[in-house]
């Protein structure tokens, strides 16, 4: 293989990386017809990312691993920010087992829930009924 054959391929790899980034930061961007649970976020995420991975072709699982972990960081960058990659921090789902992944997406579920029920409390509880007795003035 020639220096300028092991050039093209480079090249032609790079535009088909490319071509696969596009499709992962659009399918990322928000859409009315998006799943908005959390199972429906991490459904999506995992689509994208099986797409780049099979978009580059053949690699041996290792390299799965760390491409689909590299478009796991760059759907949450264009989703939600950029992750702490500390470790003991964010987790990519490419690095648990499926189990694992069922059991993290229920448990974040659960505690969005119980979130959302603590704000629809408090926003309960701040509102006021107002009936029209309350609105006629006070004679003094």
């Amino acid at each position: 293989m020639s220096a300028r054959t092991i050039e093209a391929s480079r090249i032609a790899g790079a535009i088909k990386c490319m071509d696969a980034l596009r499709k992962l930061e659009q399918s990322a961007e928000f859409s009315v017809d998006s799943d908005p649970t959390i199972a429906g976020y991490y459904g999506k995420q995992l689509a994208d990312t099986r797409a780049l991975v099979s978009a580059l072709g053949p690699m041996t699982p290792e390299q799965e691993g760390i491409v689909a972990t590299l478009a796991e960081y760059i759907h949450t960058i264009a989703t939600t920010g950029t992750p702490n990659i500390d470790p003991g921090r964010w987790l990519p789902l490419s690095a648990m087992a499926e189990e694992d992944r069922r059991v993290m997406i229920g448990r974040v579920q659960s505690e969005s829930d119980e979130i959302d029920a603590k704000i629809d409390a408090e926003i309960s509880s701040l509102r006021k009924v107002v009936s029209i007795e309350d609105r006629r003035p006070t004679k003094g």
